[in-house]
């Protein structure tokens, strides 16, 4: 590399660490609960940038090659003027981020090492912005260990993230997504939640529309039945609206499938043609026919089983997703006379988005995809274990919407009946 775009690269690589770092102690700072986990969290934030920028080289990770090829082009096509084939790059998921990255290798001219940087540096931000939503529900206690643990050091979330592949970028807009459920709560800046989350909307829309509906089905779903507001429940069916209808724009192919057939004959013909090209041993083995939800539970919770596993990563992600069903169940079976779920938007919440992406799930081929994919899941995985086990242990901060929001109404009642007592008296 030309040793000016060299310096270059290492001089955009230290300013975007020292952002991380800026980033990572506004958090802390605003968060009681991870005000005494500063330093460590800025020492996770160090490890997950070095771990991109030395990770395998580009050549092994093959989805990396075809993203990191799509961008050189679109890049190119700038570069010679050719804005017309330009534009007609633009779409969704796959082609819309290489369009996006393209713009930037336009813009500057970064190495593989540097983007990697960069997706590593969303990745654990947007993990971090998870702990800070975890903590959220919480008194101010400081966080224990095994919240940080299964948030910002969870080894699937710093794989999958350290690539120039697209997760990190899904990953954040998920969680700014599920921000959304905070403005429902008392003494939240209402505003500023509902924006992150019409943000994140529109990154995973644009890089994942099927995930983005589930995601949207579970948050939407649980601020119209936990506030009963009409207005809200209006905005919730016109986001849902508008993301269907931008489906045949970013993906006229999925479009075209589900104008032919069913989502359900799809779903089983893209499955069965997928496990067809398999090879080796990934392919997901089930012993009968796919049950959509019921399988798709199985799928996320519990795979890949001990018979499943045939090599050392397959042995991390299943004591991984083991851990974090075990740390769900003791928690629900802990707190389950406290548990109130229609009443409780951020459990609602995860309880919906869970579900709405086990239909997904239930079609899911290979071991190794499955576990690709359920790092889209594991916020509401994570935010649903975090919810049951600190409401077992009396740690949690008041969250029934409902009764608050009741609560409010009775002392507005209250206060206007004494303003009105008290000024008649002062005019008689």
């Amino acid at each position: 590399m030309n040793p000016e775009v060299l310096f270059l690269n290492a001089v955009v690589g230290v300013a975007l660490w020292l952002t991380v770092c800026w980033l990572t102690a506004s958090v802390s700072h605003r968060t009681p609960q991870l005000e005494s986990w500063g330093p460590a969290l800025q020492g996770i934030a160090l490890a997950w940038a070095l771990f991109g920028v030395f990770r395998c080289d580009l050549d092994e990770i093959p989805d990396s090659i075809t993203h990191f090829e799509g961008a050189k082009y679109v890049a190119s096509l700038l570069a010679d003027h050719d804005y017309g084939e330009y534009w007609r790059q633009l779409g969704g998921g796959n082609q819309g981020y290489q369009f996006m990255l393209g713009t930037g290798l336009w813009m500057f001219p970064a190495s593989s090492r540097l983007i990697n940087m960069l997706t590593a540096c969303v990745g654990f931000y947007a993990t971090l912005l998870l702990l800070e939503h975890c903590c959220s529900y919480r008194n101010n206690r400081p966080a224990p260990s095994w919240l940080v643990a299964c948030t910002v050091t969870l080894p699937t979330f710093l794989w999958w993230s350290c690539n120039i592949n697209k997760e990190s970028w899904v990953l954040l807009g998920i969680v700014l997504m599920q921000r959304a459920v905070l403005g429902v709560l008392p003494d939240k800046e209402n505003q500023r939640f509902f924006l992150a989350g019409a943000v994140g909307l529109l990154v995973v829309g644009f890089l994942r529309p099927h995930i983005a509906m589930a995601w949207l089905f579970g948050i939407c779903g649980s601020i119209v039945v936990t506030t009963r507001n009409l207005k809200v429940g209006v905005l919730c069916c016109v986001a849902i609206v508008g993301l269907c209808a931008a489906i045949p724009f970013w993906r006229p192919d999925v479009a075209q499938i589900l104008s032919e057939t069913s989502l359900l004959e799809a779903m089983n013909q893209g499955y069965e043609v997928r496990v067809g090209q398999d090879i080796g041993a990934s392919a997901i083995q089930r012993g009968g026919q796919i049950l959509p939800f019921a399988t798709g539970l199985e799928v996320l919770f519990f795979r890949p089983l001990p018979q499943d596993i045939y090599n050392a990563a397959m042995w991390f992600a299943g004591i991984e997703i083991w851990a974090v069903t075990a740390w769900c169940v003791i928690g629900c079976v802990a707190s389950r006379a406290s548990l109130r779920p229609l009443a409780n938007p951020p459990l609602l919440a995860a309880l919906l988005a869970i579900l709405a992406l086990s239909f997904f799930f239930s079609y899911m081929p290979y071991l190794g995809y499955m576990v690709r994919q359920r790092l889209q899941a594991y916020p509401a995985i994570i935010t649903l274990a975090s919810l049951v086990w600190s409401q077992s242990r009396g740690w949690i901060n008041a969250t029934d919407a409902s009764t608050t929001q009741r609560q409010s109404a009775n002392r507005e009642k209250v206060l206007r009946r004494t303003g009105a007592v008290g000024s008649h008296l002062h005019g008689a």
